[in-house]
């Protein structure tokens, strides 16, 4: 009597929809949290595989129903890529047209449908193609357990290396002010924004200086990339005077983190024992989980009502582009709110500004770290803090191409942000037991021949704004506030700035102050 063996279960569209997912959170992995992907990649599990299960009623064969569910998700996931990819090619951007893929596609589901119920005995290839799915899955999954072993093993020699490197100030104690360093990403200088904007910005400044804050209408980044910027000025000395490799020309990006997320002016304070105070960034390198007190500024992202960053990322990829690139009652009415208005990102801005103010009252000594993401792009308020109703100002990914658009809608946000920091500035005075040490600084600035000029001002109580200067640099901020408050006598470093490609590929070249105003201070 011959028995049947036991046929393999296709489970490889379930694989493919786990690898499909994957494989975009590897790609992008150094710039996001793997939990920004969960929400994706449960959805397109469960419809992949209620997808297997219309397709097995229709096919009366589950094998079968699996080929052509791995070829219609191929289909769907690729389709915006295939796009991209046309649209760039200089041979194929002819064809870049959705009627085109549109057809295409359709002929490729079409001869799936045919192979699907022709297919004799289709359960043959169900065990390789289990095989290769579950490949495709352990690939991402290697890369992405690799990087992040890599982050750590990095972190951890870079940790030791700054631990090394960092020198004992031996701070004093005394009335330990709270110390407030605010970064609002890309807030260019006074006299930029005026050459390449044609804004101008006194009436902000005048403000400021009306509160007791010192202007330093001179002042320049050290480094143009916000990474490389901010691990200097919170270590306070240039990056190549703490252990950092540059002789190659290029730098890996990884390597700055641990400088940031334990700097050497986190440290110090903590050690006269000032509690941290951070609020969620939304970029890794600057999220200080591990702060006294961090404070998460969006909801759930698996129960948001709006696409994350990433969602929008996997559909523009997918076939949904179509939908997408159609402008429709329907996009308008339901799909333009969800993803396009940058929803995690209008929160995260909103709540911060929200809840600074009421920082104060925590009880001090406190340093707080506000790494703020505005008013770089996406270029989505208006002065007044409403979301701009035109998307052409902030597309999906990247700044608008449009100098014109880009020009208004970095100048509406930082009208914004001048709205909101005086008000927060006002509720940390207010809530405030002690005047505290306030540090406005822009990390780097916006258009690539100003991006060394940056907004920078400082409030001191108590008289201890004596030794700042117009032309000082982040490099020197907490040299300074360290010598004023906590009993230090560190010398002021030379104020340069190092122009670099990109965060990458950092050239030591120093790049000169171009205004005639400031030359000599």
């Amino acid at each position: 009597m011959k028995t049947r063996s036991r046929q393999p279960i296709p489970i490889y569209p379930l694989l493919f929809a786990i690898a499909s997912v994957l494989s975009l959170v590897a790609t992008n992995i150094a710039e996001m949290e793997l939990t920004n992907a969960l929400r994706t990649l449960v959805i397109f599990l469960l419809v992949s595989g209620l997808f297997l299960l219309l397709a097995t009623v229709c096919f009366r064969n589950w094998h079968k129903a699996a080929f052509f569910t791995v070829v219609a998700e191929l289909v769907f996931v690729s389709y915006g890529q295939v796009f991209d990819l046309l649209k760039n090619s200089s041979f194929g951007s002819s064809f870049a047209h959705h009627r085109f893929l549109i057809i295409a596609s359709l002929i490729i589901i079409g001869v799936a449908v045919i192979i699907s119920i022709r297919m004799k005995n289709p359960f043959r290839w169900t065990q390789t193609l289990n095989l290769v799915m579950a490949i495709f899955v352990i690939l991402p999954i290697y890369q992405i357990v690799s990087a992040k072993i890599s982050d750590l093993k990095n972190t951890q020699q870079q940790s030791d290396l700054i631990n090394n490197n960092q020198k004992e100030f031996h701070l004093q104690a005394q009335e330990n002010p709270d110390i407030y360093y605010i970064i609002l990403d890309s807030y260019t200088r006074g006299d930029a924004l005026l050459s390449d904007y044609q804004f101008d910005n006194t009436d902000f400044l005048t403000k400021l200086r009306d509160m007791g804050f010192y202007v330093a209408d001179c002042s320049r980044s050290n480094y143009v990339h916000t990474r490389l910027s901010l691990a200097s000025s919170m270590n306070l000395d240039y990056l190549q005077n703490l252990g950092l490799d540059f002789t190659s020309g290029t730098l890996n990006i990884n390597s700055l983190t641990p400088y940031i997320l334990n700097s050497l002016l986190q440290n110090e304070l903590s050690i006269l024992g000032y509690q941290t105070v951070a609020f969620q960034t939304g970029y890794p390198f600057t999220d200080m989980k591990n702060a006294n007190y961090y404070i998460r500024t969006d909801s759930s992202q698996f129960f948001s009502p709006y696409l994350e960053s990433f969602e929008y990322l996997f559909l523009q990829n997918s076939a949904f582009r179509i939908i997408l690139n159609t402008q429709t009652r329907f996009v308008d009415r339901y799909i333009t709110p969800l993803g396009i208005l940058h929803a995690d990102y209008r929160i995260r801005i909103q709540n911060t500004f929200k809840d600074l103010p009421e920082i104060a009252k925590i009880a001090s000594p406190k340093f707080v770290f506000v790494h703020l993401d505005i008013p770089h792009h996406p270029f989505l308020f208006l002065p007044d803090g409403s979301v701009n109703p035109d998307p052409s100002y902030y597309p999906p990914l990247l700044a608008p191409s449009n100098i014109e658009l880009r020009k208004t809608g970095y100048i509406n946000q930082v009208q914004y942000v001048n709205l909101m920091v005086i008000r927060v500035l006002e509720g940390i005075f207010t809530n405030s037991e002690n005047p505290p040490i306030i540090i406005l600084q822009g990390d780097h600035g916006m258009s690539v021949e100003t991006r060394d000029k940056i907004l920078n001002a400082i409030y001191m109580p108590d008289g201890g704004m004596d030794d700042l200067y117009p032309s000082i640099s982040p490099v020197n901020t907490f040299r300074v506030i360290f010598n004023n408050y906590f009993g230090t006598t560190l010398p002021l470093l030379e104020d340069k700035t190092y122009n670099s490609i990109d965060e990458t590929k950092v050239v030591l070249q120093l790049k000169d102050e171009t205004s005639p105003n400031c030359m000599g201070k």
